[in-house]
């Protein structure tokens, strides 16, 4: 079994949600995961798929989302 069968299914509502968790914007949560503001905005529309890689970080936010929220808010305090 690959890593990409273990994934799981990202559609809109699932993206949407596991934003809402960081509880950030569509521009922080792209920047967090690498990826454009407008590439997260098509997977909250459903007009395009988060790539396997993006699915294998959304899945470990879930997994546990206070760690991730709090490496956020040390990654936007170091850049400020």
């Amino acid at each position: 079994m690959s890593v990409a069968d273990e994934l799981a299914v990202y559609d809109s509502p699932l993206v949407i949600e596991t934003r809402k968790v960081l509880n950030v914007s569509q521009v922080l949560f792209a920047r967090f995961l690498g990826v454009s503001p407008k590439t997260v905005r098509s997977w909250e529309q459903n007009a395009g798929s988060p790539s396997p890689m993006a699915c294998r970080f959304m899945d470990e936010i879930r997994r546990a989302p206070d760690y991730w929220a709090e490496r956020l808010q040390e990654s936007a305090v170091s850049t400020s």
